[in-house]
């Protein structure tokens, strides 16, 4: 996102102020710009430590942005948890229901998954009822899995020796088929192109 500084130079100071603010919402390019436009142009004199504080602040927003790319590439319609995406609804994203469906339990991940939908819209029975199908699939693929491993355990005591490795395994066999439900469950709620902020 372009930051002009025609639009900062507009604002008034105490608005400019609210951009170096600890809780600033702002791009770091609009922080920076905004302390320049103070410090140059408004003739406000910032002592060494509030400089440092603002230059940090800086810092740690452009690695939050850098940490949130990585994660939008993951998940194409998640945006930037900034001012300028305020009116787009909090969710949680596939990334976080997977996580807890895999580690905890996929009745969990159901739940998230009717907290975002019933932030939308109502919840019908055919919504429901494809959130317990869900929570059920996985149950009995969680089942089939676990006896497909204890049957084989010799061949997959070849690629881990131990049973934490074995374990990894199953995690990670879980998480993927979560993952991919997840996502189907996600188009047909939300869509393909529907724009949402993380729930942090």
């Amino acid at each position: 996102m372009q930051v002009k500084r025609r639009v900062l130079q507009n604002l008034s100071t105490n608005e400019l102020l609210l951009y170096i603010r600890d809780d600033s919402r702002f791009v770091p390019e609009a922080i920076g710009m905004a302390f320049e436009i103070l410090k140059d142009e408004r003739n406000i004199d910032f002592s060494k430590i509030e400089t440092t504080r603002i230059q940090n602040l800086i810092y740690s927003k452009t690695i939050q942005i850098e940490k949130e790319k990585r994660t939008i590439k993951l998940e194409p319609n998640l945006v930037e948890d900034i001012d300028e995406n305020s009116e787009i609804p909090r969710f949680y994203s596939k990334r976080q229901i997977a996580i807890h469906s895999s580690i905890v339990f996929s009745f969990i991940g159901a739940i998230l998954l009717y907290q975002n939908l019933k932030k939308i819209k109502e919840a019908g029975f055919s919504n429901y009822f494809v959130l317990v199908v869900f929570s059920i699939s996985m149950l009995v693929f969680d089942y089939y899995l676990y006896e497909y491993m204890v049957n084989h355990e010799e061949e997959f005591n070849q690629i881990r020796r131990n049973r934490l490795g074995n374990l990894g395994i199953f995690f990670t066999i879980r998480g993927l088929i979560n993952y991919s439900l997840i996502s189907i469950i996600w188009s047909y709620f939300f869509g393909k192109n529907f724009k949402y902020r993380e729930v942090k």
